[in-house]
């Protein structure tokens, strides 16, 4: 107890120079140093008096709780060693006393050095006789509690014991603050480490800013580098422009004369564009007069051609006596063609098909007119396989071309073309094909129907193809005029197909009553997209190839000029069929059209839209007749492939609700085969469909 009594005696007196030390050296002033070390050194001993109170206390409760043991014996023995260690604590007091007297001179000369007043190192010193009290009267009790120790040791014998287990419970509190205290600190010093690493960044960040603006002012430097020496060249174009302003100077008071006698000349003509500026305005005015009189002139040709013909066809009635009047068929067998526009000079130099379609891009750009290359394709393709798709749609927004595309074709190849403009009043099949008038005992004859008697009744149209336009057909409902036409037109892949005149109750020779649809006959329909137009149905779809002509990337001036002109050759249906090809069910390409339309068709039934073997017949037998399609699955073929989706299958869909997770998944499953086809166009189409609450295709974009 006594020893653990000094050592806090050693540790205040320590404490007391130690505080007042780092004090001074910190800045603060001699008093206020004192203070701190005093003030520590107070907090030390009280904690002493604190602990030896404690210890005194526990002491007379030991000594009355052991009073009457058997220990004392043990205790005489260690009398010896407690009186050793005794000794010892009193060589400790005299160290310390001889260290607080150093230490206090240590003060003393610190005072000095500080410039400390007499009335502060007076007051200093009375605290310092105050300390050596309170450790006067601590050796007093230190002395008192020896005597009792000895007592204590003489009667207990294991009271060290005790005292040790004592001490090593408050070494251990000791150890346990110091632990507590080591994990603040540690705690501190890492929250300090993350102020540090966020200052850091932040530092980083600057640094980044800071090299930013240093690399724009070595840009300015060297930019700044380049003006320099630009300035020294302008310096010497200056002084070359100087030289050149005053030989310009010259030469402007000569021109000043000039434009003296210029400007006399420019009155004159000014007065002389006065006058051309009238003439060319009364021509203006004059303007619309003349194309009246150019369309009045158009009408007069064109009523002269068919009066000509109706001449021709009055003479041949006078001659034979039998005039067309009394001819239920009059209007069925005028001519529409003149048999002199005939050509049986059949073309040579265009045989090869590759050669035809170069050709026929080229004369399509001399006309002023522009078309993409796989438009080209497209559309010849189908007329190739009318046999099985029987019409040729060309649908689109206004302005496209597509009844100029038709005409074009069939003026290079030297066809007979013929245009029927369809009327929204157009209900049923008479309006294409006519119809017996029971009143006039007539059949009011269409342009289509006596195209169609003409070729019947006349060898030399054999090997002469004719193409039919339908311009605008959904300006009223296809189904309504067209189905039972097309249904003929379908069934020519089989077999003959022919038109039968209904004259009611007349008899008429067979040739005269059923009219053989020629295959040479080529049908081609033209729709509009605006409000105006019908839709068309899947049974339309189905036996139709329907190519879109959507708004151009690029537009195209044209040229105004006349365009080139052709030959009078012209090519024969007989070398036309000669380019169509029937597939191979063993070609690789076929096989591989089957496989993906499988897949395809599974995924429309998912979807409530499938289809049968005519639209694969159809898809096949595009593709092996797209230009550039051989045996394999190459480039032209996926290219075939995908019109085929775009024409015959996607059309299908348009108006499913796709909100649903099901039509969802099934149209991520079509969408995974329209990529396989490589094809950009149909892709972004194909995505576009999709975008709303409904499927709504419109086609694919050709210029691409």
């Amino acid at each position: 107890m006594q020893n653990r009594t000094i050592d806090w005696l050693l540790a205040g007196a320590t404490t007391f120079v130690v505080g007042a030390i780092i004090a001074l050296i910190l800045g603060q002033n001699a008093p206020h140093s004192l203070g701190v070390g005093l003030a520590t050194t107070a907090t030390s001993l009280g904690s002493a008096a604190i602990l030896n109170s404690r210890m005194t206390a526990r002491m007379a409760v030991l000594e009355q709780h052991i009073a009457d043991t058997d220990r004392a014996r043990a205790l005489k023995q260690e009398l010896p060693e407690l009186k050793s260690q005794s000794a010892s604590l009193i060589a400790r007091n005299d160290e310390l006393q001889r260290r607080l007297e150093q230490q206090q001179q240590e003060i003393a000369a610190a005072l000095e050095k500080s410039g400390i007043t007499k009335g502060q190192l007076a007051q200093l010193q009375a605290q310092a006789n105050e300390i050596k009290a309170t450790i006067t009267a601590l050796l007093g009790q230190k002395q008192d509690l020896d005597r009792r120790l000895a007592a204590l040791n003489r009667n207990y014998p294991d009271l060290s014991a005790l005292e040790g287990l004592q001490q090593r419970i408050h070494e251990c509190q000791l150890e346990k603050t110091s632990l507590e205290a080591q994990i603040t600190a540690l705690g501190n010093r890492l929250g300090a480490m993350e102020d540090r690493r966020q200052s850091l960044q932040q530092l980083e960040a600057n640094l980044a800013i800071r090299q930013a603006e240093l690399d724009q002012l070595n840009s300015r430097i060297q930019f700044g580098s380049g003006l320099a020496g630009e300035v020294m060249e302008n310096e010497a174009k200056l002084q070359y422009l100087k030289a050149q302003c005053q030989q310009l100077l010259t030469e402007r008071q000569n021109l000043e004369g000039l434009i003296n006698q210029l400007r006399l000349e420019q009155q004159q003509l000014d007065r002389s564009l006065e006058e051309k500026t009238a003439q060319y305005t009364s021509l203006v005015q004059k303007q619309p007069e003349v194309e009246a009189i150019e369309r009045q002139i158009f009408h007069l040709r064109l009523e002269k051609k068919e009066l000509e013909l109706e001449k021709e066809r009055l003479e041949h009635s006078v001659s034979t006596q039998a005039p067309y009047y009394k001819d239920p068929l009059q209007t069925l067998k005028m001519p529409l063609w003149s048999e002199s526009e005939i050509s049986h000079d059949f073309s040579t130099t265009n045989t090869d098909e590759e050669e035809f379609l170069k050709g026929f891009s080229a004369y399509v750009q001399k006309s002023g007119f522009y078309f993409p290359s796989r438009t080209i394709a497209a559309f010849h393709t189908s007329l190739k396989v009318q046999g099985i798709s029987a019409l040729v749609i060309l649908s689109g927004i206004s302005g496209t071309g597509k009844s100029e595309l038709p005409q074009l074709y069939a003026k290079y190849m030297g066809a007979q073309f013929l245009m029927l403009a369809v009327q929204p009043r157009w209900d049923s099949p008479q309006d294409l094909l006519g119809f017996y008038n029971y009143m006039e005992n007539q059949f009011k004859a269409t342009s289509l129907t006596r195209s169609i008697y003409q070729y019947n009744h006349s060898p030399k149209w054999q090997d002469k193809i004719a193409l039919i336009l339908l311009d605008e057909m959904n300006l009223a409902r296809v189904e309504y005029y067209f189905s039972e036409f097309l249904s003929k037109l379908e069934s020519r892949r089989h077999h003959d197909a022919y038109l039968d005149i209904d004259l009611g109750n007349l008899t008429l020779p067979e040739g005269e009553r059923h009219l053989k649809i020629p295959p040479q006959f080529f049908f081609v329909g033209t729709m509009n997209e605006d409000e105006t137009t019908q839709t068309l149905s899947d049974k339309v779809l189905d036996r139709a190839n329907v190519i879109t002509m959507s708004r151009p990337l690029k537009l195209y001036l044209g040229n105004h000029g006349h365009p080139p002109e052709l030959g009078s050759g012209c090519l024969s249906y007989h070398q036309f069929k000669s380019w169509c090809k029937l597939p191979n069910p063993s070609q690789p390409v076929v096989r591989e059209v089957e496989r993906l339309l499988t897949q395809t068709n599974q995924i429309m039934e998912d979807m409530g839209h499938p289809f049968a073997h005519r639209v694969y017949q159809s898809v096949v037998h595009y593709t092996v007749n797209y230009p550039g399609v051989g045996d394999n699955l190459t480039a032209a073929a996926l290219a075939a492939l995908s019109d085929s989706f775009a024409q015959k299958i996607l059309p299908k869909l348009r108006g499913i609700i796709i909100e649903d997770e099901r039509t969802m998944d099934n149209l991520d499953r079509l969408g995974s085969i329209v990529s396989g086809l490589a094809d950009a166009a149909l892709t972004a189409a194909f995505a576009k469909a999709r975008q709303g609450y409904q499927f709504q295709w419109r086609g694919i974009s050709y210029d691409v």
